[in-house]
Formats: structure tokens, C-alpha cells, sequence
């Protein structure tokens, strides 16, 4: 968990370079047990993977903290 939140900052960071700058040609992320490298992110690539990355720290922060829930129904019980 606390990888993907370092990855997530490493992101942000990088997004944030690549609109000051007009793109991200390289960019590290150390999150002590791993190092991460990345030479060349355009800037939709970032946010696409910031997204992606968002969704799996909130869901894991649900599964943990009990707080996401999942409601199972009978399928003949729905319309179509």
C-alpha cells in the first residue's frame, strides 16, 4: 500500500513537470525497497496511469478500512 501511495506522489510529480515543462523525459521513484524508472511519458500516459493507480489505492484502502462493499443479487432478480 504504501508503494502504490509512492508511486501515486511520483506521478502527481510528474504530471506536474511534464505541463511546466511540455513533457517528461525521465523521471525515479524510490520507495526504499524499489526503485522505479521511467525515461519518456507524455503527458495523457500520466494522467491515465495516475488514474489507474488512484483506483487501486482507494480500493485497497476500502478493503482494509471495511468501507467497500459489494452487493451480490440473484441475476433473475434484475430487469432488462
Amino acid at each position: 500500500m504504501k508503494a502504490i501511495k509512492a508511486l501515486l506522489d511520483a506521478t502527481e510529480e510528474a504530471i506536474f513537470n511534464s505541463a511546466v515543462q511540455g513533457g517528461v523525459q525521465k523521471y525515479k521513484v524510490n520507495t526504499g525497497q524499489t526503485i522505479i524508472e521511467v525515461e519518456t511519458g507524455s503527458t495523457d500516459q500520466l494522467r491515465k496511469q495516475w488514474r489507474d493507480l488512484n483506483a487501486l489505492y482507494t480500493e485497497l484502502c476500502g478493503l482494509i478500512s471495511g468501507n467497500n462493499v459489494m452487493v451480490m443479487r440473484d441475476a433473475s432478480t434484475t430487469t432488462r
